[in-house]
């Protein structure tokens, strides 16, 4: 059993309104800490993202993906990653990954089998 505090003036609730309460409190209930969207993380910067689409571009045309999909590829990926507001820390992974994807398609899959392209 449960009491919902309610005005005194109408201290009436219908079922709908009685159990979006009840079930908003039980909820605050069961979250932890770790469960609540983290307030102090921030997005990359436009000049970190805007280097992700370019090395992301240079990408497409290394794996010689057709030229005539490239640009809505890239706006595809821009909407993506604009909704995702993806951190610094988030921007670097995605660079690692095509860099290492580079790796083994140019190289031997080691680090100094290419020369760096500068991105980050």
């Amino acid at each position: 059993m449960c009491s919902i505090p309610a005005s005194a003036d109408y201290p009436v609730l219908n079922l709908g309104q009685a159990a979006t309460v009840a079930l908003y409190e039980c909820r605050d209930l069961t979250l932890s800490e770790t469960q609540l969207p983290d307030v102090a993380v921030h997005r990359a910067g436009e000049a970190e993202i805007e280097a992700f689409y370019d090395h992301f571009a240079d990408f497409l045309e290394l794996v010689d993906y057709p030229e005539e999909k490239r640009a809505k590829t890239g706006r595809m990926l821009r909407r993506i990653l604009g909704r995702a507001h993806p951190t610094g820390r988030e921007v670097n992974t995605l660079h690692g990954i095509l860099r290492r994807a580079r790796w083994h398609i140019e190289g031997d899959g080691r680090k100094d089998s290419v020369e760096d392209e500068g991105y980050e």
